[in-house]
C-alpha cells in the first residue's frame, strides 16, 4: 500500500508485499520503503509458505528412569510424543533436530523421585551439538517432600541440523519418574 506525503510515496511493505502506485499528478517522487513486521498472521494468509513453524511436545508418562550414578549426568528420555509440526523430533533417541534456521523456544521439566527423603541437589541441561547451553540447578531441603521437580527453559537460535537433548544429574541416587515430565519447543515464526 503507497500514501503519497508532499510528492513522496511511502511503501508500507509487510513481509516483502509491496503494491506501488503512481501519485497520478505526473510529479516526480521519491520512494521510501518501511517494511512492517506484524504479528497479525492474517495480513500474510496469500504466502502461508513463507512463514515457517515448527514445534513439539514429548513426554514421558509410562517408564521410570533410574539415576544411580549420584552427580553424573545422564541423558533424559520422553518417548511419548505429544506433537511434531515439522517432524524436528525424534522419540526414539529424544534428540530434537533444527530443520531450518531460527529462532526457537525450549522447555523441560524432570520429576526426580531419590531412594530416600534426604537434603539433595538436581540439575538439568539443554546440549546443543555435543555442548552445554543451558543449565538449571535446583536445591531440595531434607524437611522438603520426598520428590522434586526441575524446569529449564531457553530461547535458542539454532542453524538446519543442529540437534538439542535434555540432560539431568541428581547428587543422590533415585529415579526420573513418569510424571511431570516434557521436553517441548516452538520455533518463532519468521521469514527465515
Amino acid at each position: 500500500m503507497a500514501k503519497f506525503f508532499n510528492n513522496v510515496v511511502v511503501n508500507f511493505n509487510v513481509l516483502g508485499y509491496t503494491n506501488i502506485e503512481q501519485n497520478g499528478f505526473g510529479n516526480s517522487t521519491t520512494t521510501k520503503e518501511i517494511n512492517i513486521l506484524s504479528n497479525n498472521h492474517h495480513c500474510l494468509k496469500d504466502k502461508p509458505s513463507e512463514i515457517k513453524y515448527g514445534g513439539f511436545r514429548a513426554e514421558n508418562t509410562t517408564i521410570y528412569i533410574p539415576v544411580v550414578a549420584p552427580s553424573t549426568y545422564l541423558k533424559v528420555f520422553y518417548w511419548d510424543e505429544q506433537f511434531d509440526l515439522a517432524n524436528e523430533y525424534d522419540s526414539v533417541s529424544s534428540v530434537f533436530t533444527a530443520s531450518t534456521n531460527g529462532v526457537y523456544s525450549f522447555s523441560s521439566s524432570i520429576q526426580f523421585v531419590p531412594n530416600f527423603p534426604v537434603e539433595h541437589q538436581v540439575a538439568a541441561r539443554f546440549i546443543v551439538n555435543g555442548q552445554i547451553e543451558t543449565v538449571a540447578l535446583e536445591h531440595t531441603g531434607v524437611t522438603a517432600s520426598n520428590r522434586s521437580i526441575i524446569e529449564i527453559s531457553d530461547i535458542l537460535k539454532l542453524n538446519a541440523g543442529d540437534t538439542v537433548e535434555v540432560y539431568f544429574a541428581s547428587s543422590v541416587p533415585g529415579v526420573i519418574s513418569s510424571a511431570n515430565n516434557h521436553f517441548a519447543a516452538a520455533r518463532f515464526p519468521s521469514p527465515t
